[in-house]
C-alpha cells in the first residue's frame, strides 16, 4: 500500500472517529472515482452509508464485493450487521460461526456474538463468550461493549462507561439502539433506557433519542404501572380490555347485578380518563424538567 493511500485511509478513519461521516464519504468517493474497484475505499465507503443509516446502498456495495471475493472477514462483517440489521440473525450467526472457524483467536468476532446473543436473550451464553472474549483480550474494549450491554439487559450497573465506549467505537451506535428497541417491546423498560441514556450522552442534540428518553421516564413512572398492560401489550391490551369490561358491565346488567355493573363502566371510565391525560401530563412534565 502506497504512503498515499494509507494517509487517505487513516484520514478516513479519523473523521469516521468523530462522526463527520460526508466528508469520509467524499473522500472515498473521489477516490473510488479513479479506481472503481478498490475494496479498501469501497469498505469505508458501505461503512459510512451504514452510520448514516442507508442500509439499501451499503448492502449493494458489500454484496458486489462478496460477489468476486466471498471470503472477505471486513465485508462479511459489514454483511453480518447488514442481517443483523434486517433482524436475520439466523443467518447473521452463520457468518461469525464460519469467521470463527477462521479466526478462533480474534475477540472481536467473540464480542459481536455475544452482543447478538444478548439481543435475543441468550445471555448465559453471552455471558460465556465475553468471558473468552476477556481471555484472549483483557483490554479489547468491544468486550467491553459486550460487557455493558449484557450488565444493562441484566438491569445491573456495568463496569465500564458505555457512552464513552460508543464515543470511541461509533460502529456499535446502531447495535445499542436495536437492543434498546427490542428491550422496549419486551417491556423492559429500565434497561432499555439505561442503553438509550447512555447513547444520549454520546449525541445529547439527538431530538429522537431524546424523545424515546422521556416515553422510557414516561413508562418507569410510578403513576404508569397501573397501565402496563397496555403499554406491554398494545392493541391486543387495549382490545382484552375493552372485551373484558365491555362483557362484565353488560354480564352483570343482565344477570340482573345494575350496581356491580354501573361500579365496573365507572372504573372503566375512570381508567381510560387516567390513560388518555396522565402520560400527557407526565410527557409534558419530563420534557420541561428533564430527565
Amino acid at each position: 500500500m502506497s504512503s498515499d493511500k494509507y494517509d487517505r485511509l487513516d484520514q478516513i478513519s479519523n473523521l469516521i472517529a468523530i462522526k463527520r461521516f460526508d466528508e469520509a464519504m467524499r473522500i472515498c468517493e473521489t477516490e473510488l472515482s479513479y479506481q472503481p474497484d478498490d475494496t479498501d475505499f469501497l469498505y469505508h465507503k458501505a461503512r459510512c452509508l451504514i452510520l448514516k443509516d442507508n442500509w439499501a446502498e451499503a448492502e449493494i456495495i458489500t454484496q458486489s464485493v462478496l460477489n468476486q471475493s466471498p471470503e472477505s472477514a471486513p465485508f462479511l462483517l459489514l454483511q453480518f450487521s447488514i442481517f443483523k440489521q434486517n433482524k436475520q440473525f439466523r443467518e447473521a450467526e452463520e457468518i461469525l460461526l464460519s469467521l470463527l472457524k477462521n479466526y478462533p483467536e480474534d475477540a472481536d468476532l467473540y464480542a459481536e456474538y455475544a452482543i447478538l446473543l444478548i439481543q435475543n436473550f441468550h445471555l448465559d451464553k453471552a455471558r460465556k463468550l465475553i468471558q473468552e472474549g476477556f481471555r484472549l483480550d483483557p483490554e479489547n474494549s468491544e468486550i467491553m461493549i459486550a460487557n455493558c450491554l449484557l450488565s444493562m439487559t441484566e438491569g445491573k450497573t456495568p463496569e465500564h462507561s458505555l457512552s464513552k465506549l460508543i464515543s470511541e467505537h461509533p460502529d456499535h451506535q446502531n447495535t445499542c439502539i436495536l437492543l434498546g428497541n427490542h428491550l422496549i417491546e419486551e417491556g423492559k423498560y429500565s434497561q432499555a433506557f439505561s442503553i438509550f441514556q447512555s447513547l444520549f450522552l454520546v449525541n445529547p442534540d439527538d431530538t429522537e433519542t431524546k424523545d424515546i428518553l422521556i416515553r422510557l421516564k414516561v413508562k418507569k413512572s410510578p403513576f404508569s404501572w397501573i397501565l402496563y398492560p397496555l403499554n406491554r401489550f398494545k392493541n391486543i391490551g387495549i382490545i382484552f380490555f375493552w372485551a373484558f369490561f365491555i362483557g362484565a358491565t353488560y354480564g352483570l346488567k343482565k344477570l340482573g347485578y345494575t350496581t356491580a355493573s354501573g361500579i365496573i363502566s365507572m372504573i372503566w371510565i375512570v381508567y381510560c380518563i387516567y390513560s388518555w391525560i396522565v402520560p400527557s401530563a407526565l410527557r409534558f412534565w419530563y420534557q420541561k424538567r428533564g430527565f
